[in-house]
Parts: structure tokens; C-alpha cells; sequence
């Protein structure tokens, strides 16, 4: 009975897949720290190995509304809802910390957090992006 219920799981993500709805693409970004000609550091993102192009359903995180307006700039805040169609663990919690970021079908998002389903068989992400606008 419970090879039966191991079966059963392993099926889920291929199914969920084969109903079309993981349009988007996700691909993840760690920081590197490199050193400029005069020794300065310059921040810039690598994509991580084996974290590219991942098949992705993308969906607003929750209704909200989050543009605050002050003198004389906007601020908003997009949150998104990610599911990965696998299991990633290196898209963690930990990997939000070290400032990781996620581009989604061409938008680049700050990774908030991750968690995984006790089977292993799914990711889902939280992300962020943050625009300030000045009229």
C-alpha cells in the first residue's frame, strides 16, 4: 500500500505539468562580489548552475494594495507567487538571505523565501519587486 502512495506522489508534478498553466520561465541569480581596476568592490549576479529557465507558474501573492505616496516620490511593491515544477532546494530560505534574485519571464524579483512539500516534489517561492518613482 504505501509503494502505491509513493506512486501516486511521484505523478503529481507531471500531471500539474501537462496542464499547461507553467508558462513562465524562472531563472536564479546569486550575487558575486568582484573587484573593479581600482580594487573597488562591484556587485553583480551570476546565474546559478542548474537554476535556469525553470518551467514556473507565476501568480500575484494575495490582492494589496502596496503604492505608498510621498513627497515627491512613489513606492510600490509587487509580490509574486512562485511554483517551480520540481523540487530546487538550493532556492531556500537561506539563499533569500544572501540576497538572491529571480528573473521571471524577463523581471528581476528579490527572492524572499522558499519552501519545499514534505515529498520533495514541489518549490514555491516568494518574490519581490520594489519601484520608487519620481513624477
Amino acid at each position: 500500500m504505501q509503494q502505491g502512495f509513493s506512486y501516486a506522489l511521484s505523478a503529481i508534478m507531471p500531471l500539474a505539468v501537462q496542464t499547461g498553466l507553467f508558462i513562465s520561465l524562472a531563472t536564479f541569480y546569486a550575487p558575486v562580489q568582484t573587484q573593479g581596476v581600482t580594487g573597488n568592490f562591484i556587485g553583480t549576479f551570476a546565474a546559478v548552475s542548474g537554476m535556469v529557465n525553470i518551467p514556473c507558474m507565476d501568480a500575484p501573492d494575495g490582492f494589496s494594495a502596496t503604492e505608498r505616496k510621498s513627497v515627491p516620490d512613489v513606492l510600490a511593491e509587487r509580490f509574486r507567487h512562485v511554483l517551480l515544477t520540481g523540487w530546487y532546494p538550493l532556492a531556500s530560505n537561506a539563499a533569500a538571505g544572501l540576497g538572491w534574485q529571480v528573473d521571471v519571464d524577463g523581471t528581476r524579483y528579490d527572492l524572499l523565501g522558499a519552501e519545499s512539500d514534505s515529498q520533495h516534489t514541489m518549490t514555491r517561492l516568494k518574490l519581490q519587486r520594489v519601484t520608487v518613482a519620481t513624477p
